[in-house]
């Protein structure tokens, strides 16, 4: 059985598109040649799986509107080498990094991006006080 391979992708939240922090993110992906995504709180209500674009996944019809006002990054399709390079170039380039981060898994690809979003601000959260 072969293998599927996920493209890599970067959903952004919470980063506007236009913004110089937006487009100084952007260029970092461009360099690496990968594709990204900016999403707005109108995707709080749909699954991480349907936005990356993972098959099997539709758009559902929840609207969940919320506080959620940090940064997030959501990375689908990276392997470990790959997210190290990322993050290393966060760093190499001066780009101020983004705290909450989560990579797309099987079990978070079903989650609601809110969901995912709760979930790793709790987990930075308790990672700080340790």
């Amino acid at each position: 059985m072969k293998a599927m391979v996920t493209k890599e992708l970067v959903l952004l939240y919470g980063i506007e598109e236009q913004s110089e922090r937006g487009q100084e993110i952007m260029k970092l992906l461009r360099s690496m040649r990968v594709d990204a995504k900016f999403i707005g709180e109108d995707a709080m209500g749909q699954t991480v799986g349907y936005l990356c674009g993972l098959p099997g996944y539709s758009k559902q019809e929840s609207k969940i509107q919320g506080g959620f006002q940090e940064e997030l990054l959501v990375l689908c399709g990276f392997s470990g080498a790959r997210l190290n390079q990322l993050l290393g170039l966060f760093r190499t380039c001066g780009v101020r990094k983004v705290e909450l981060k989560a990579a797309v898994t099987g079990t978070n690809r079903g989650w609601t991006l809110s969901k995912l979003a709760e979930e790793i601000r709790k987990e930075h959260e308790y990672m700080k006080k340790i």
